[in-house]
């Protein structure tokens, strides 16, 4: 994917403090859901979303 796993982390957090990330199931099992089903994704010129 190209993005380190510190960056992704970063990512993560971000799109969870927007709402637009949720974790379902447990820390071990679980799984990172999408909380919009209309979100659409528009990369950016500098490649950060």
């Amino acid at each position: 994917m190209g993005v380190s796993e510190r960056q992704a982390k970063k990512y993560i957090k971000r799109f969870t403090e927007k709402g637009l990330l949720k974790r379902e199931g447990s820390n071990r099992i679980g799984q990172w859901v999408i909380a919009d089903e209309n979100l659409t994704y528009t990369p950016k010129k500098s490649g950060v979303p």
